[in-house]
């Protein structure tokens, strides 16, 4: 049940964890493994970069989202469609046989029992149908680039600054302001900072105003609960 995200995730956790333990796997660093890890990379995102010209030698790359959808919810949302034309077609016969109004909408619909293997998914699924394709892979994508783009952000803090970072770095981190402004526009800053500290649940308008006058923070900065684990872990692997 992974999509292009949650599969490239799932992978680059396996490759971290296999380079910190006393042995390694060695099926890793095979062809084998290298194109696995290139193509499910090019499901995400892919980096293009110019032909260098006389005026410009070196040309900067643009990164491109692709955010390939999960097969299994293309065909779901497809066979959901037919069945909602079909009960629509029959409701609208049933309706001219009695001559009732045939501009109604028929909200109702037919009850389609749809079976998942746990609730994870189920969330995943709901936010797919109900809030559509883009909305939904965006919002994985700006969670996995909040969370990759932490090390990025700590060496482009340093004296070397953006130069000590390489281009595919630079780009993740414009992708992850540009995939933000997408999903929550203006009230980016406050929603970021809402989903981290509630889980993705919503700050009553009262208490938000009522925190107006603290100082914010930087829209980029880690929380503590993420310091924190990140330590943990780090403990662990040791």
């Amino acid at each position: 049940h992974y999509d292009c995200v949650s599969f490239w995730r799932l992978i680059q956790n396996l490759k971290t964890m296999s380079s910190a333990s006393r042995f390694p796997s060695m099926w890793l660093l095979t062809p084998a493994a290298d194109l696995l890890f290139r193509k499910a990379k090019e499901r995400i995102y892919r980096v293009v970069v110019g032909k260098p010209t006389r005026k410009q030698p070196n040309p900067v790359g643009k990164l491109i989202p692709v955010l390939e959808e999960n097969p299994k919810w293309r065909l779901l949302s497809k066979i959901l469609n037919e069945i909602r034309t079909e009960w629509n077609k029959k409701e609208t016969k049933k309706n001219k046989r009695s001559n009732t109004d045939t501009t109604q909408s028929f909200e109702g619909g037919a009850k389609v029992l749809v079976m998942l293997k746990d609730s994870r998914t189920l969330d995943t699924l709901r936010s797919y149908l109900v809030d559509g394709r883009e909305r939904t892979m965006t919002l994985r994508w700006l969670r996995y680039l909040e969370h990759f783009n932490d090390i990025a952000r700590s060496m482009a803090r340093g004296s070397a600054g953006m130069d000590g970072i390489s281009d595919e770095s630079r780009l993740l981190l414009e992708e992850e302001g540009r995939a933000r402004n997408l999903l929550f526009g203006a009230n980016t800053r406050s929603r970021k900072q809402d989903e981290r500290n509630h889980g993705g649940s919503d700050v009553p308008a009262a208490a938000a105003a009522g925190k107006g006058t603290k100082k914010r923070k930087d829209a980029n900065a880690v929380p503590d609960w993420m310091r924190k684990r990140r330590k943990i872990q780090e403990e662990r692997n040791r």
